[in-house]
């Protein structure tokens, strides 16, 4: 697999496709904290997650609201019954 010689890391590998073809293959080469593996096609909340962390940016900083505010948000939302999948605010 002379495509994935010399890759930049981290590494995210997203769908079930990908990580079956590749992942265990890139944590053998890259190490293990190197590559972060997500098993679904449109899990937005990990792609975002893992995007913040592999910038070092915080959600709280790309969202136009306090801090405070997001919180009492999300929580207005999980009394009100969400299960949504959503992105770690810290």
């Amino acid at each position: 697999m002379k495509e994935f010689k010399n890759l930049p890391t981290p590494i995210m590998v997203v769908g079930p496709c990908a990580v079956d073809e590749v992942g265990e293959f890139l944590k053998e080469k890259y190490g293990k904290k190197n590559i972060v593996l997500i098993n679904y096609c449109n899990d937005l909340a990990m792609v975002t997650n893992t995007l913040l962390k592999f910038s070092g940016i915080r959600a709280t900083r790309i969202v136009p609201l306090k801090p405070i505010n997001v919180i009492f948000l999300l929580s207005q939302a999980k009394l009100h019954g969400s299960r949504a999948n959503i992105p770690s605010i810290f």
